[in-house]
């Protein structure tokens, strides 16, 4: 018989390693298929979740299945912008398809009952769309889908030249202001993309749920706007401007774990907005040509077509997986 435990770090970190290598489903396995080793940065990852005030993990070994491990952790930025108490299952992993479903819907009735007894109010998730096991396990403790994002790979046509902070294309000027520039940037450029942000962004997680104020949810990405020109929240900003008008803009972050654990520059778009003109291709070819990395991560909604053809007409892109965010609420 099945049944989730209480995992410590030091048990947690002990059995990750095979739990990993068995489960088809990770990013580990996903960027083998392009060659690249990231199997070391599971540890680390676990141990950062871990080391969030609250985190606590689950683990189960039984004969019925492989292996399985769960980790959950409070999400700050979420329980202040929404006035809800948050949480975040960071990390599912279970050693194979033997036992899965079942496998990690015990580790789910273990992690729920302790979310309730801490008063959790919302608790999300991201599963790999072609996990149906792991689908069928949180949709049987009620998790239901909010929204459906994609991720596709561009390797860098020129990986070894300097990045442009400035670029012509066609009638839009492409700006890179990196960290360091940030500060220069206008404040009616900032609030230009907060304000395209809050009227036209609603697609999001938080806009799919019945339970969420939509005004509030759209806020929460004019704030992530702000962040990203601040600096917090991003490695910089790319931006395209018609003229003096801005029309578009990607604030992206490089996984810092990957360039720890494996050596790797992986640059991830964590937020954009163009209200077109081209805006979004031109941001594309910028980032994939001029970025110093050796992989650029575009993440959209799986309904944002335009979006997937200025991505699929540039370079060789590959589709690294789809993820469905999913949202439970105990109250």
């Amino acid at each position: 018989m099945l049944e989730a435990v209480e995992a410590s770090p030091e048990e947690l970190l002990a059995s990750s390693a095979a739990i990993e290598t068995d489960d088809p489903y990770t990013s580990t396995a996903a960027y083998a298929m392009l060659g690249i080793d990231r199997s070391g940065e599971l540890s680390p990852a676990l141990r950062s979740t871990l080391e969030t005030r609250g985190a606590f993990a689950r683990m189960i070994a039984g004969s019925a299945g492989g292996p399985g491990l769960l980790t959950v952790r409070t999400d700050r930025p979420v329980t202040e912008h929404f006035g809800v108490a948050a949480w975040s299952v960071d990390h599912v992993l279970y050693g194979g398809e033997s036992g899965r479903a079942d496998g990690i819907e015990e580790l789910l009735r273990s992690a729920l009952g302790e979310l309730r007894e801490r008063g959790a109010s919302l608790v999300s998730v991201r599963v790999r769309a072609d996990d149906l096991a792991a689908l069928a396990a949180f949709q049987s403790h009620g998790f239901q889908v909010t929204d459906t994002m994609v991720t596709h790979s561009i390797k860098p046509r020129r990986p070894d030249q300097p990045m442009a902070l400035r670029r012509e294309y066609g009638d839009l000027t492409i700006m890179a202001h990196t960290t360091e520039l940030l500060p220069d940037v206008d404040s009616s450029v900032v609030d230009a993309f907060a304000d395209l942000l809050f009227r036209y962004y609603r697609t999001s997680r938080f806009h799919a749920d019945r339970r969420l104020d939509p005004d509030l949810a759209s806020s929460y990405y004019s704030r992530w706007c702000r962040e990203a020109f601040a600096g917090r929240w991003s490695d910089g900003v790319i931006a395209a401007y018609r003229g003096s008008e801005p029309v578009g803009f990607v604030a992206g972050k490089f996984d810092d774990l990957a360039i720890e654990a494996s050596g790797i520059k992986i640059y991830g778009t964590g937020l954009a907005v163009s209200s077109g003109h081209g805006g979004f291709s031109a941001l594309v070819t910028a980032i994939a040509d001029d970025v110093d990395t050796d992989i650029s991560e575009f993440t959209t909604h799986v309904s944002n077509f335009p979006v997937h053809a200025a991505i699929a007409n540039h370079g060789s892109p590959r589709t690294l997986w789809a993820t469905h965010a999913l949202h439970l609420w105990l109250d």
